[in-house]
This record gives structure tokens, sequence and C-alpha cells, in this order.
């Protein structure tokens, strides 16, 4: 029962149910390297078209505004699953001290609140959409740009760049999300069993 579980979860997070599973210690410090990219959300634009051309207002522009506005938001996964580490460590000592109170909380924050694990599932899948996305429609203006070589090239390396760093980050977030699960599962399990 405890691989079929471990599967779903991995091919709900990951689409191929690939991930390395981490125990809490290591689900914290991941967490903690996560909020460090904080930056990348913030500071990524398409920084490579000037003011003037930002202006016009291309479908392929007001698509691509639109999608990094949305991806600044998606920082808010790294929250939610600081949210949510903090939560599994609280379950466990609830567990361990069986405080039933405590531990109806928790899981109540597990299921029911803002931070529950079946939306932050849902929002990393989104932003894993949007990356795609965004790629999309920066090829799309670069190509309505016919710009010369040396500029079109600054604009694919800076794309692939930014896009590869997202990337790295959703899948850092899908496995952290997919360890928090497997190992909320389990926890809950064994207090089922008892």
């Amino acid at each position: 029962m405890k691989d079929s579980i471990d599967d779903y979860l991995g091919k709900i997070v990951s689409g191929s149910g690939k991930v390395k599973n981490l125990e809490f210690s290591e689900i914290k410090r991941e967490v903690d390297e996560l909020v460090d990219t904080e930056d990348a959300f913030k500071s990524f634009r398409p920084a490579l078209f000037g003011e003037q051309e930002l202006a016009q207002n291309s479908d392929a522009l007001l698509k691509l505004r639109m999608l990094v506005s949305q991806l600044k938001e998606r920082s808010e996964i790294n929250e939610k699953l600081e949210s949510l580490a903090y939560y599994l460590g609280q379950m466990r000592y609830s567990l361990f001290s069986q405080d039933k109170k405590s531990l109806k909380k928790v899981l109540k924050k597990f299921l029911d609140d803002d931070t529950n694990i079946r939306d932050l599932l849902s929002d990393i899948q989104k932003f894993k959409k949007e990356l795609e996305d965004i790629e999309s429609a920066y090829r799309e203006i670069i190509a309505e740009r016919k710009l010369p070589i040396d500029v079109w090239i600054s604009h694919v390396t800076y794309l692939e760049q930014q896009l590869k760093l997202f990337s790295r980050i959703q899948e850092r977030q899908s496995n952290i999300a997919f360890n928090i699960g497997r190992l909320f599962v389990g926890m809950a399990k064994k207090e089922l069993k008892k």
C-alpha cells in the first residue's frame, strides 16, 4: 500500500513518479534553500525588450506581461511549502506527545487551510504550465521582431537561462511537496492503525 501512495503522489507532482525521497531534516533544509530563490521571481521580466517595445500592444506582449505577473505569484508556493514543513514538524511532535487536540489542528492545516496540500499540488502544476506558456509567448515575440542574429541570440539565451532556473525551482518544489505528502500520509496511517 505504501508504494502505491508514493507512486500516486509522485505522478501527481512530477508527472513521472521519479522523485528523491527526503527525510524531515532534508525537507526543512530544501525549503530553507528554496526561500533563497525569491529574488528570481521578483527580478524576472522580459528585460531585453526596451520599454518602447513593451509599450506596444501585440497579443504576444500582452500575454507575456500577464504570464510574468502570474509567475511572480508562484513564489507563494515556497511560502506554502515552508508552512507545510512547519506543520509536518508539529504533526510529528503531536504524535510523539500523543496530543490529540494539537494533532487535529495540524490535520486541518494540511487538508482544509489556505496552505492545504491539494491546492499546493495544483499550484505547482500551474507553475509548470505557465513556464511552457512563457516560453511560447517569448519566442513568438522574438520571431515577430525580425531581430539581427546577435540580438536574437541574446534574447534566446536569456530566455533559456531564466526558464532553466525556474524549471529547477519547480522541480525542487515538486520534490518537496511529494515528500511532505509522503511523510504526512505515512504518519496519518500510523495514527489510524492505533
